[in-house]
Parts: C-alpha cells; structure tokens; sequence
C-alpha cells in the first residue's frame, strides 16, 4: 500500500516548484502502479491544469470522482477547469455537485455564482454571491460581483420603463 502522505508532500513539492511535467509523469507512474487510488488522479488533474491540459485534467477529475463519488475535492476542480475553459453547462452541475457534498467553501459558491453570473441567471448568480459573503465576508472578488448584479439589475429595470410619450 502507498503512503499518501508521502505522495501528497512528493506533489505538493513539486507544484510549489511548478515542475507540472514531472508531477504528471510521477502521478502517470503511479497510476499505472495502482489505478484505484483517486487522490492520484486527483494530483494527476491538478498538474495537467497547471500545463493548460484542460482536457486531460478534466478526465482526470472525473476518474478521481468516479472512484469517490462522496468525495467534495474532484466536482470543484472540475467545476473549476469548466469554468477556466467557459464551459458553463459542465461546470454548473460539477461545482453544485461539490456543494452538495460540502456547502461550506466560499470559493465554490462564488464558481457557482460566476458561472450563473455568466449565463444570465442573475437571482440565482445574487443568491451564491450572498452565500459566498456569508461564508467570508471579506471576498472581495464576490463584492464586486454583488455590484454588478446590482448594476445588471438595475438596467434590466430601466429598460423596462416605458419611454415618455411625445407630445
């Protein structure tokens, strides 16, 4: 049995250097050593990322989720990745799926927030920025996401007023 501790520090080792080419090729070599373990998909994923493998890593993420469906890590990278690539029908239900798991990271609500945010749902967009503070009233990326609902709302309103009659 692998020490995962081991492989966690290994990894972590060499993202903190940005060696992603030999994190991919070490998480590869473990793979094909025993492809059960999903934290190694998991390190596999996050690597290709770093290198703008986007596909690789999203399948990577998939395995890893596939192998520990309960698991909250894999949905919010590859909610993540979706959202990096603009692929707002992928990435919605990834990250929903990792809240669902764990509704307790401000990160993910704010992912959510932006991908709804990016696809006109401007309630439920307001909804996961409202959460996002909640959870970290200091975020200040979801701040100004806040004001731009506000901002999109405010002209939706305006439009909808009808304009003076002449004459």
């Amino acid at each position: 049995e692998k020490n995962e501790n081991a492989v966690s520090r290994k990894f972590y080792a060499l993202l903190e250097k940005g060696e992603f080419e030999e994190a991919v090729k070490h998480f590869k070599t473990l793979i094909k050593d025993d492809n059960t373990i999903p934290d190694f998909y998991l390190c596999l994923g996050l690597a290709q990322k770093g290198l703008g493998q986007f596909r690789e890593s999203i399948e990577a993420f998939q395995k890893a989720a596939q192998l520990d469906p309960k698991w909250y890590e894999p949905y919010y990278h590859l909610g993540d990745v979706y959202l990096s690539i603009r692929d707002y029908g992928n990435g919605i239900p990834a990250i929903e799926k990792a809240i669902a798991i764990d509704n307790t990271d401000p990160e993910a609500h704010y992912y959510l927030c932006i991908a709804y945010f990016e696809t006109d749902k401007v309630d439920m967009a307001e909804k996961e920025c409202s959460t996002t503070l909640k959870l970290d009233p200091t975020h200040i990326d979801a701040k100004d996401i806040m004001d731009e609902i506000a901002a999109k709302k405010a002209f939706a309103k305006w439009r909808l007023v009808p304009a003076p009659k002449r004459g």
